[in-house]
């Protein structure tokens, strides 16, 4: 893969990861105060998972820019990652459980769809995505398991 090709694929993810990441400044003291679940993990597991599936997101915009996906398909790419950008601030930065739902729940339907289109078009690249929805459809369930967030 030329490199031109991997920079403009993997740039989205590194934009949303640079916006999620500035809403997200106060994460761990957030995190650390809320009412959890006991299968709820420690605020250190969050920046490793989060380094790897923003590069899997990374490799898998690659592999679209080098297969020359749809607009459509780059539309979705693009909702997804604002939604993930978007999700940080709603949840870390407002501390609003409602909008953070409500843009979790646009993320993993935007994700779905992208995935569903994907395979369709590079499978190497879909796979690539799959963790990331996992652990997009398990951080869903940690943020509605969690007590209402402290508006204060």
């Amino acid at each position: 893969m030329k490199f031109r090709t991997v920079i403009a694929g993997a740039a989205p993810s590194a934009i949303a990861a640079v916006v999620g990441s500035i809403a997200s400044k106060d994460a761990k003291e957030v995190y650390e105060n809320l009412k959890k679940p006991a299968w709820a993990p420690p605020a250190e597991v969050f920046g490793p998972v989060w380094s790897s599936l923003y590069t899997l997101i990374g490799y898998s915009g690659a592999r679209m820019k080098r297969v020359g996906v749809s607009r459509k398909l780059w539309a979705l790419h693009y909702v997804q990652l604002g939604l993930n950008a978007g999700w940080s601030w709603a949840f870390f930065k407002e501390k609003n459980k409602t909008a953070s739902l409500l843009v979790i729940t646009a993320l993993n339907v935007s994700l779905t769809l992208e995935l569903i289109s994907l395979w369709q078009r590079d499978r190497k690249a879909a796979l690539a995505l799959m963790p990331y929805a996992a652990w997009v459809a398990f951080a869903a369930a940690l943020n509605l398991s969690v007590d209402e967030l402290d508006t204060a």
